[in-house]
């Protein structure tokens, strides 16, 4: 895998840049301690193969039951207790999601101190190397968010910053508050980003955030790095690749991506590439700098985005897809 540095973009002391594996490893799936081996060989086999990117939150475990453990960020935690393990990996987590049951939004000072200092237990660690945000509220200014996250990071709790599932007009605004106040601000973004380009309304869940050509310009302007969650589009190109349109059911199967889908058929027969190696070269083909943060099921899966890894695009056949 290649190496990125994220680095902080305002020049601030006191933070640290990231060389990280330009493929994250999501591990939001990560639950209950019947599971900790299973976990464990995991992250072992990614990390043997040149990962070190892994990407947590507060919430991943709490699915069932708010008030159940973060077992994701628990386990990890555990795992970097073992060996060389923490200073081989970089951990990216988020906090300030809503309640599950309420969906009630939690973007405040008083609850992003209380999830930051709940991540640090549940981590084992004194510093979180980059901290999203896991929402926003934009009814709350950005100078109450971005003033509590540097208080967080003036006392050494959190190293670089980042806004997940905010708008790229949100984040230039926040950033454009702490350049005049001499702050931190956020270096990294995390938002729905895959060649089948879905909205929120197709994923189900109305508060996330996916990029458009809108989001994109934005993020364009800023030169600011992209995590994109659901890169390989739950799988949607791999499992219906040698499906007649007709018979698809999904919620990706709109129009637009359906024709999407006809021309990736052609990629793959012409080029030879596997659907998922056309999945995430989309993404590292793409002007921006984006990391796909992917999440397997088992070895075999993980072995072949690893090996996808290196793949990119060229710019025509990103425009290919894209109908352009």
């Amino acid at each position: 895998m290649k190496k990125i540095i994220l680095n902080s973009a305002f020049a601030q002391t006191g933070t640290r840049a990231l060389e990280v594996s330009n493929l994250s490893l999501g591990i939001a799936k990560y639950g209950g301690y019947d599971k900790k081996e299973q976990n464990f060989a995991q992250l072992d086999r990614y990390v043997a193969q040149g990962g070190n990117f892994i990407d947590t939150a507060l919430v991943y475990g709490k699915w069932v039951d708010e008030t159940q453990a973060s077992y994701s960020e628990i386990i990890y935690g555990m795992w970097l207790e073992q060996g060389e393990n923490r200073a081989k990996t970089v951990t990216s987590t988020k906090g300030a999601h809503p309640l599950l049951g309420t969906m009630t939004l939690r973007v405040n000072p008083t609850c992003i101190a209380s999830d930051v200092a709940e991540s640090l237990v549940n981590l084992k660690t004194q510093q979180i190397d980059l901290y999203f945000l896991h929402r926003d509220d934009e009814s709350v200014a950005v100078s109450v968010i971005m003033d509590e996250l540097n208080r967080q990071a003036a006392r050494g709790a959190l190293n670089l910053l980042g806004a997940s599932n905010w708008s790229a007009a949100r984040i230039y605004q926040a950033n454009d508050y702490c350049v005049k106040h001499g702050m931190r601000g956020f270096d990294v973004s995390q938002i729905c980003f895959n060649l089948m380009r879905p909205s929120p309304k197709m994923l189900g869940d109305e508060t996330l955030m996916s990029m458009n050509d809108e989001e994109e310009a934005i993020y364009r302007d800023m030169q600011m790095p992209i995590m994109a969650f659901t890169s390989q589009a739950a799988g949607f190109v791999s499992k219906f690749i040698d499906v007649p349109n007709a018979q698809i059911h999904s919620n990706y199967a709109s129009e637009d991506n359906l024709r999407r889908l006809d021309r990736i058929r052609v990629l793959c027969r012409d080029t030879g590439l596997s659907p998922t190696a056309v999945t995430l070269g989309y993404l590292y083909g793409q002007a921006l700098a984006v990391i796909p943060v992917t999440s397997v099921s088992n070895d075999r899966q993980l072995d072949d985005v690893i090996a996808c890894s290196d793949t990119s695009l060229t710019p025509e056949q990103i425009a290919w897809i894209d109908g352009k």
